[in-house]
Parts: structure tokens; C-alpha cells; sequence
């Protein structure tokens, strides 16, 4: 009897040590799954960090200049002229395009009466490419003729615009602002730059019409 009492202490001892072993291997998988569950939340951390919380910083990399990219365009033979896009907008009526001018640096300004719209052509919206920036002056801002206003940037070109008239700002394309793009979808139209009341309505005569325009793309392309 005193040896099977014995026996049955051994086997409850055993026992005893089994359901604390057991509660160790438990214990040791909680804090096996907590801390699998940490690096979880320190790499989610880290994730959040590295991909969302740092400000995505954009260097402003040196483009070339507008001028140095339609030589370019002309030494490879690629100038557009008044082919594809620009044909199409030179083809527009002339009753459309009466007060059309342009400058030899592809600005262009609609003169109605006493107020002028100013953008640029056709051809320099497809020279510069996808603009992703607008510089453009502010109302109330007093413009000389020839005067540098504003930049427009692209993804392959930078180019300072030129008031090709002389007057004071009335307003400016919020939408061209807000959206660069506008200038490539409709540069002679929607995408315009700004708007002034002009103060010497006679400079537009040093400036060329819709037909002479078309003539200076050409020898610019010929030669």
C-alpha cells in the first residue's frame, strides 16, 4: 500500500510538472506571437514612415532653355512649322484670327479694343512639351512691351514668357495655374496666360499677324 501511495505521488508530481511545462510553452507562444506582433507594428511603423510621412522631396533639376530647344528641334529636322497642330490652328478663319499677334519669341496677344489676352502659340506649347509649371504676372501688375513676365517649365524645357504689349494686368489664368496641362490641350485658347488692359495699342503693329506668323515658322524651318 505504502509503495503504490508512492507510486501515485510520482505519477501526480509528473503530472504536476507536465501542466507547468505545458504553461510555459503557452506562455513562451504569447510572447513569441507579441513579439512577432511588434516587428508587425515596427515594420508597419517603419513602412508609414519611410513611404507617407516623408514629404517626397523633388530637386529642382537644371532644364534647358526654350531658345537652346527649338535650335535643337531645328538642327535635327523636327520643327514643327505649320504642320500637324499648328497647321490646323493657322487654318482657323481670319475673321477668327483678325487681331491675333504673335512675337518671334511665340508669344501671342488677342487685342480686343482696349484689352489684349496674352498666351503662347501652338507650336511652343508642342515645343516645350508637357508644361508642369506657371509663372504668370499678378493683376495690378504694370507690363512694358518686351518685358519678361513669368516662366513656363516643362519636363524638358524651361522658358521665360515676354509681354508682347505694354499695359496693366487685369487677371490671370487660375486654371492654367492650378493645371499646366491647360497649355498644351488649348494654348490659343483655354490655356491662355493672362489678360491687360493696354496702354499703347499701336505696338502691336511691330508685331506679326496670324499670316506673317505662319511665314516667320516657315523660314525659321527652311533655314
Amino acid at each position: 500500500v505504502s509503495t503504490q501511495s508512492t507510486w501515485e505521488a510520482v505519477v501526480s508530481t509528473q503530472s504536476t510538472w507536465e501542466a507547468v511545462v505545458s504553461t510555459q510553452s503557452t506562455w513562451e507562444a504569447v510572447v513569441s506571437t507579441q513579439s512577432t506582433w511588434e516587428a508587425v507594428v515596427s515594420t508597419q511603423s517603419t513602412w508609414g514612415v519611410g513611404l507617407f510621412q516623408t514629404p517626397l522631396q523633388i530637386p529642382r533639376m537644371a532644364v534647358p532653355r526654350f531658345s537652346a530647344l527649338l535650335m535643337c528641334r531645328k538642327l535635327v529636322g523636327c520643327s514643327l512649322g505649320v504642320h500637324g497642330a499648328a497647321a490646323r490652328t493657322l487654318a482657323t478663319s481670319a475673321q477668327r484670327n483678325a487681331d491675333r499677334y504673335f512675337t518671334k519669341k511665340h508669344e501671342w496677344v488677342l487685342v480686343d479694343g482696349a484689352k489684349g489676352t496674352v498666351g503662347i502659340s501652338q507650336y511652343a506649347a508642342d515645343a516645350l512639351g508637357d508644361v508642369v509649371y506657371a509663372q504668370l504676372p499678378e493683376p495690378g501688375e504694370a507690363l512694358e512691351a518686351g518685358q519678361e513676365i513669368g516662366a513656363l517649365e516643362s519636363v524638358k524645357a524651361a522658358s521665360e514668357v515676354y509681354s508682347p504689349v505694354s499695359g496693366t494686368v487685369t487677371e490671370k489664368n487660375l486654371a492654367v495655374e492650378d493645371g499646366p496641362a491647360l497649355i498644351n490641350q488649348s494654348p490659343e485658347t483655354e490655356g491662355w496666360l493672362y489678360k491687360l488692359d493696354l496702354s499703347a495699342a499701336g505696338e502691336v503693329s511691330e508685331l506679326m499677324d496670324t499670316t506673317a506668323y505662319a511665314g516667320f515658322l516657315k523660314d525659321c524651318e527652311d533655314h
